[in-house]
């Protein structure tokens, strides 16, 4: 049976097992140029020049399964063959019949360019046994002592985007038999986490995950070790700008502003300060990474032109020396793009490079095309962490960036048009649904905040008041909402207004549901079908698509809380592939030629 067969049947013997890397330290041997070899386990017959002979022994007592390799903090992709990882740089491919695991190395540096280069050894713990296999799985005993998992909650505000709330919290396992006293020893500080949701019987190639994080903190007791994970997100903390005007590359510069920033810029801004290097030479952006394009324009302080020379290309101009404060308008427009923008924060300042292995590259090239573009300055007065861009993205285009079961980053806007994922029935409920209806869900009319003059520190302003006499007229109250944006023209501030108050201009319906686990696979922004209705049959909401707001997992009780808002009323009907493994499994059809035309396929043995 697959996955979904045994998420069907309300009395399968569910199991949660969690992963954590163990980081191992090893011996690198060159394999040919660029990729470095180490075994990890047995002994092998070695002599020296005189002939003498001993045994080295690998750092390993057991044959390890390997999930990740850790390379001064950045974690490289696997790849399925040697091949692969031969050809892809900052990758690595672990043999399992020889337990020989295969590093490239970034720019073909050997391992002692970098002060940790430590693969991850799986460590596996489940919270009861699985019977069928004794708890083995990949031929690895996991421990069952796992005693407590948090509930993992994403949620998004209905009236706000952004990052979603962080995921987290304390796993408890059982340490009356001392198995986890020396812990403290191995490193465990930021290595990754693992959830997943299985069945007793269920192979262990087919269980789902349902959660990724890093360890935050751990303690210990001699009766329960508890370890502290959290979201990968809440790492991506690195302040910004990164580099600074240094006395010795500007030994003129005064002095008063050594240790400025050099700012960073994405796409087109207004009147950003240039800074004086040295007589006649001004510096107005880090150019490490991304060019500016050439024809700038710098002002004065009282408004008018300052003749100079050199494109800007390089984040730099020369001119008649003036004490006068400088500012440049310029462009740059290899990375302005909002979904750019972070994918080269977090590649340049994260090591997080943009790959299939770090992103769901499917929806995010799927929402890139609708995001857009920004003119962003981070410097002195406006520094950011990677998250406060990030949160500036979502809000400049009403969209949320999460991190998936997997672990992998993704962007979601609003669609109501998105086909719906599920459809939830009176009778999966395990209690009363709650009915929420706040005064908080709505606005009158918005005003978003664009195309900001740096020098002045002014924003132009588009309002969009068109709803307002409509939504005054329902609720006897003005509510308007301010929205700060890097947005560069008033038609992309329409747009953003336009779809906010589409949205906001009417109070829809909050329902807050509780079923079992069986809605494992929904996410954020998904739109689901649901019919409101008392245990009688009274229908108190017909039927409606509705948007996944919240998202509760309990990996204990194997329940889920569920929160949607009505988007719509909705009588269509679609097909929802359950699983099965045959195109003739669904639940709904849309109405094609063939059984074969579908809408929603969620995992089946067939499309």
């Amino acid at each position: 049976m697959y996955f979904n067969d045994y998420l069907k049947k309300p009395n399968s013997k569910k199991i949660t097992i969690v992963e954590v890397d163990i980081p191992l330290t090893v011996t690198w041997i060159n394999y040919q140029s660029g990729i470095w070899v180490a075994t990890l386990y047995g002994t092998q017959k070695v002599s020296d020049d005189n002939g003498n002979t001993g045994t080295y022994t690998y750092p390993v007592d057991t044959i390890p399964n390997i999930n990740s390799l850790n390379v001064n903090g950045e974690i490289y992709s696997e790849q399925t063959s040697l091949a692969n990882c031969i050809s892809t740089e900052k990758s690595w491919y672990y043999d399992t019949s020889t337990t020989k695991i295969y590093a490239h190395f970034e720019d073909w540096h050997t391992p002692d360019y970098y002060k940790v280069t430590a693969p991850g050894a799986v460590l596996g713990f489940t919270n009861q046994v699985d019977r069928t296999c004794n708890n083995y799985f990949e031929d690895i005993y996991y421990e069952p002592l796992v005693t407590s998992i948090p509930n993992f909650t994403k949620k998004k505000d209905s009236l706000f985007f952004g990052i979603l709330q962080y995921q987290g919290g304390t796993i408890s396992f059982d340490n009356t038999g001392g198995y986890f006293d020396d812990f403290a020893q191995r490193s465990l500080y930021g290595q990754p986490v693992r959830i997943y949701l299985s069945f007793e019987g269920l192979p262990y190639s087919d269980k789902k995950q349902v959660y990724s994080g890093k360890v935050e903190d751990f303690s210990q007791d001699f009766a329960t070790f508890q370890m502290r994970v959290a979201d990968i997100r809440k790492l991506l903390s690195r302040k910004l700008p990164v580099n600074v005007f240094g006395s010795t590359t500007y030994p003129s510069m005064d002095s008063k502003l050594i240790g400025t920033p050099i700012p960073l810029i994405y796409g087109s801004v207004i009147k950003v300060p240039a800074y004086k290097t040295s007589s006649g030479n001004w510096k107005f952006a880090d150019t490490t990474y991304n060019s500016i394009d050439s024809g700038i324009t710098v002002y004065k302080e009282d408004g008018s032109t300052f003749s100079h020379s050199g494109t800007g290309t390089d984040g730099t101009f020369t001119g008649s020396d003036t004490d006068d404060k400088l500012f440049v308008t310029c462009r740059q427009s290899s990375v302005e793009n909002g979904l750019d923008v972070i994918a080269d924060i977090l590649n340049r300042y994260e090591d997080i490079e943009y790959n299939s292995s770090n992103y769901d590259t499917v929806e995010w090239t799927a929402e890139r095309s609708g995001v857009k573009d920004i003119g962003l300055w981070i410097g002195k007065g406006n520094l950011m962490t990677s998250v406060d861009v990030i949160n500036q993205v979502c809000t400049d285009n009403q969209g949320i960036f999460d991190v998936l079961a997997d672990g992998k980053f993704t962007f979601r806007t609003f669609d109501k048009d998105r086909v719906p994922t599920f459809e939830i029935y009176e009778d999966e409920l395990l209690d009363d649904p709650v009915n929420i209806n706040s005064a908080e869900e709505y606005v009158s009319s918005v005003k978003i905040e664009h195309s900001k003059d740096w020098k002045e520190k002014e924003y132009q302003i588009y309002t969009d008041s068109s709803y307002e006499s409509e939504v005054y007229g329902k609720y006897r109250q003005y509510k308007e909402q301010v929205f700060t944006t890097a947005l560069t023209s008033s038609a992309d501030a329409q747009s953003v207004a336009n779809s906010i108050m589409e949205q906001l201009k009417t109070i829809k319906p909050i329902v807050e549901l509780h079923t079992k686990i069986q809605n494992v696979e929904m996410k954020i922004l998904d739109n689901i079908l649901y019919t409101l209705q008392r245990q009688s049959g009274s229908i108190v909401i017909a039927r409606s698509k509705y948007q996944v707001l919240g998202v509760t997992l309990d990996l204990l009780n194997y329940e889920m809380g569920i929160t949607v808002k009505q988007i719509e009323k909705d009588n269509d009907t679609y097909m929802l592939f359950d699983g099965g493994n045959s195109t003739t499994d669904y639940d709904y059809y849309d109405g094609g030629d063939s059984t074969t035309s579908y809408d929603i396929i969620d995992g089946g043995g067939a499309t």
